[in-house]
């Protein structure tokens, strides 16, 4: 190939169309070479097409060029020459820079969009929980300020050991606050009712199941009225109180005193007491009276006479 030959091919495309006329002039397909060369069919057109920026450098090419000579028995030494006065401004390896720069912006571009986008998720999800729980809020019904007041705490079953003993005990209900002119002892003791300035209901409303029956002592002479009221336990309320009473091994009785009511027992040995409203409650044992057991709205647990002088002691 002399320098005139060297001088024509002054571009890829030149050059290319050189190698294509040897290779058919050859009678090669680009099949052919291809299997000769384990260089793929596409790569071959581009080499002789001269789109070379598919190739890369100079130093690719021509170990393409090697290759392809080889397979058509063809030297390569010419066309190796004439490379070296191609100018190298066909490559395109500053767009394929370009796209390797632009890789990690791309995957930091979709880390921050996923970001974003979680950041947003979690500020609606606390949004809308916050203004569910809002207006769930407004919903629920307040709390009646009367049922809070009136609470009364869970009591202790009664075993049915307890509810089989017959009652031993007599619970005598004295009168509170009585009209004196228009009542008397005795009509109490046939209404079956407690009195405490003006009428309550009857006993019969206010029992609960599977208590004892409350009644107003019969009347009786001075001598036993006062040997009941030496050994009876009695209850007052001085202001609306609830009360439970186990008397002995008796069934124990449960009640909401009104202010002024009274509950008596006679021939009491032992008792025990849950008191609703201990500040606001009277206990007179065997004729003593006690002090406070607690203060007004608070519950309170004693045994008598266990707990008498702990009471005492109180301030």
């Amino acid at each position: 190939m002399t320098s005139d030959t060297l001088q024509r091919y002054k571009s890829p495309a030149e050059l290319g169309n050189a190698l294509k006329a040897l290779r058919e002039e050859a009678g090669h397909s680009l099949d052919y070479v291809s299997s000769e060369t384990n260089i793929a069919v596409d790569v071959l057109k581009c080499l002789e097409e001269g789109r070379w920026e598919r190739l890369g450098s100079k130093f690719l090419v021509k170990s393409f060029i090697r290759m392809y000579c080889q397979a058509i028995k063809t030297s390569p030494r010419p066309f190796i020459e004439a490379i070296e006065n191609i100018d190298e401004s066909y490559r395109r390896d500053y767009y394929f820079e370009r796209l390797l720069q632009r890789k990690p912006r791309r995957i930091k571009n979709k880390s921050r969009l996923v970001f974003y986008a979680t950041v947003v998720l979690i500020s609606s999800l606390v949004v809308s929980g916050g203004v569910y729980l809002f207006h769930r809020s407004n919903r629920l019904p307040a709390p009646n300020p009367e049922a809070v007041h009136n609470f009364v705490p869970p009591l202790p079953e009664v075993t049915r050991e307890e509810e089989a003993k017959e009652p031993q005990k007599s619970v005598l209900p004295s009168v509170g606050v009585v009209d004196r002119e228009n009542s008397s002892l005795e009509a109490l003791s046939q209404k079956g009712e407690i009195m405490s300035g003006n009428e309550g209901p009857p006993l019969a409303s206010v029992m609960e199941k599977g208590e004892r029956d409350v009644r107003a002592p019969e009347l009786g002479n001075a001598e036993t009225l006062q040997k009941v009221e030496d050994n009876s336990l009695r209850v007052k309320a001085l202001e609306e109180a609830w009360v439970r009473i186990w008397v002995d091994e008796e069934k124990p009785v449960s009640r909401l005193l009104a202010s002024g009511e009274e509950l008596q027992f006679a021939d009491a040995v032992k008792a025990r007491l849950i008191l609703g409203n201990a500040g606001g409650t009277e206990i007179i044992w065997h004729g003593e009276k006690l002090p406070p057991a607690g203060k007004r709205g608070q519950v309170v647990r004693l045994t008598l006479p266990d707990d008498i002088p702990r009471i005492k002691k109180q301030p």
